[in-house]
């Protein structure tokens, strides 16, 4: 398997126990229910069933909740399409009307106040862009510029804009209140566009009882604006490429992702490459070469995961996509340099950097056969594999939530205990039985232990690494 995590899309293609054993069997390490469509009793049905296979595989799955976001959507259009021809006038108005060739509602209230004359406006996804002429205090006039079919409750987007909307809809936050109390792992939020975004959720959930990590897809300008404040409040960041690479010109694209991966990475933070990765492989059995290249690029520039949408969720061939995604994850891999990874002398947590950096550097020099380490809230294991050892990390806890939430770092497997090690030394005694009966390691095999705490001063919970042999 590839230390790359795989992310899969739940769907009507992927909804069973067995797809999902077989999902997990050929590399799948998360599971992503989208909120954007299904219900409920769908939703139950994917949770349980995943928790059915993994319970069965013996392993932690995480389970992680797209909510929608602030997604602006035009209204219902007469015959529930309408064709858009290039060089006519339209009209957008936030009455609510049935829309035509000449008239289509949106239920932005704001978008006379925010456009301009010439502002460019795209509507599905990008696929029909129209230009400002003229606008009112509810209506803006706008030239099509490029036509085609435009359907009822397609997106609208406004590039360059700063959404003037909640972070959550009421449905976002009957979603959370859903997820929290039926043991969802965590959230993925959309179009997030500032670090409030992020505590908005954080105190919608703290209603609810229970804060979850957070995953920002970033996927609009105002994201890419406030990037480096969105990471250090996130558990992660997904590079959402879908209406990311329609607001921003497509070829600055490529570019634009190096950088988000970079940033995260500064932040120790997982970062994911979302959208369109084997997208072929939703009607046809094999994928392009460009989208083969496409995944290896992402492994790397440094990506932790990559994430697979319609391929699962709707395709055809869902196991296959995994399967091959899987493989080429790891050939990718091999192309990666020693990575340039570095300790920041002015971390907050510059001894247990400096800690979890030396095992790394030990497990490549001596030859290591894994790293492992025991960590109750994932700290540990996040820290370890920011700095992206070749060899496995075996994460041993206590928590069951700990446990699913780690599969998301970059090379890690977990396994519960069933209470917390009294110290350092009985855990190295405990797991290497563990490591043995399960053919994770051989006698005589050279392992590095991590002993990491995350602060930088506590005489009482050094930090420390240990080197033995099975």
């Amino acid at each position: 398997m590839a230390f790359t995590k795989i992310i899969s899309t739940l769907g009507p293609a992927s909804y069973t126990t067995d797809l999902m054993k077989d999902l997990i069997r050929s590399g799948v390490d998360i599971f992503r229910i989208n909120m954007s469509h299904g219900s409920y009793p769908d939703a139950l049905l994917y949770l349980s069933n995943i928790r059915e296979a993994s319970l069965e595989l013996e392993k932690h799955i995480p389970v992680f909740m797209d909510l929608r976001g602030p997604k602006i959507r035009i209204g219902v259009i007469e015959g529930d399409e309408v064709e858009l021809f290039e060089g006519e006038e339209i009209l957008i108005t936030t009455e609510k009307v049935q829309g035509s060739a000449k008239k289509i509602s949106t239920d932005y209230s704001h978008i006379a106040k925010q456009v301009e004359i010439g502002d460019t406006i795209l509507l599905d996804d990008g696929k029909i862009v129209i230009k400002v002429i003229a606008s009112g205090k509810s209506d803006v006039q706008c030239k099509i510029i490029s036509g085609g079919m435009l359907r009822s409750r397609k997106g609208l987007m406004l590039p360059g804009k700063e959404i003037l909307l909640p972070a959550l809809s009421k449905k976002d936050i009957e979603d959370v209140k859903f997820g929290i109390e039926n043991g969802i792992d965590g959230f993925m939020l959309s179009f997030v566009q500032k670090q409030e975004n992020i505590s908005e959720l954080h105190d919608i959930m703290q209603s609810f009882g229970k804060i979850l990590p957070v995953i920002s897809k970033i996927e609009s300008a105002k994201g890419i604006e406030n990037l480096e404040a969105i990471t250090k409040i996130s558990d992660g960041i997904l590079v959402a490429r879908g209406d990311l690479g329609v607001e921003l010109p497509v070829w600055e694209l490529p570019p634009m992702q190096e950088y988000i991966i970079n940033i995260a990475q500064k932040d120790k933070k997982p970062v994911i490459v979302a959208t369109e990765m084997l997208e072929s492989m939703i009607n046809n059995n094999r994928p392009t070469r460009a989208e083969i290249s496409d995944v290896a690029t992402a492994v790397t520039e440094g990506a932790d995961a990559v994430m697979l949408s319609g391929e699962t969720a709707i395709g055809k061939y869902p196991v296959q996509a995994v399967n091959i995604m899987d493989r080429t994850l790891e050939q990718a891999e091999k192309l990666m340099k020693k990575p340039t990874r570095t300790i920041d002398p002015q971390s907050d947590h510059l001894l247990s950097d400096s800690v979890s950096f030396s095992a790394v550097e030990l497990s490549r020099n001596l030859n290591a056969k894994a790293i492992v380490l025991y960590s109750e809230s994932g700290f540990t294991a996040r820290t370890v594999a920011h700095f992206a050892p070749s060899v496995p990390i075996y994460v041993f806890t206590s928590n069951i939530h700990t446990a699913r939430i780690c599969s998301i770092y970059r090379g890690t497997e977990t396994f519960l205990l069933e209470k917390k090690p009294e110290n350092f030394d009985s855990f190295l005694a405990e797991i290497t039985t563990t490591l043995l009966t399960k053919e994770l390691a051989k006698t005589g095999d050279i392992i590095v232990a991590a002993n990491v705490t995350g602060r930088n001063s506590n005489s009482s919970q050094a930090n420390s690494v240990k080197v033995f042999i099975c």
